[in-house]
């Protein structure tokens, strides 16, 4: 009788075969059918932005009618208080 390690190297042996028989059958690229490079388009320079600041289109400076007004007004904060002094370690 034929051990098993016999059918399992065949079958390795075989697996090699096709693989280098698909490598030289499987069609390759040549140096002849690389594609052209496309047309480069000449360079833009950068757009140059104005420095002076854009206002927002949907920001409102003041309140629509007079009970926001109201509303919108924030109470000034009192300036705060200086901690009071640390005692003297003796």
């Amino acid at each position: 009788m034929i051990p098993h390690l016999f059918y399992y190297q065949l079958v390795v042996l075989g697996l090699l075969w096709l693989c280098v028989m698909l490598h030289a059958v499987w069609p390759s690229r040549s140096a002849g059918s690389q594609p052209r490079p496309a047309e480069v388009a000449p360079i833009k320079p950068k757009r140059t932005r104005s420095q002076e600041p854009q206002p927002f289109a949907d920001l409102t400076h003041k309140p629509p009618c007079a009970l926001c007004a109201q509303e919108a007004v924030h109470p000034q904060a009192s300036p705060p208080v200086p901690p009071e002094p640390m005692p003297p370690i003796p």
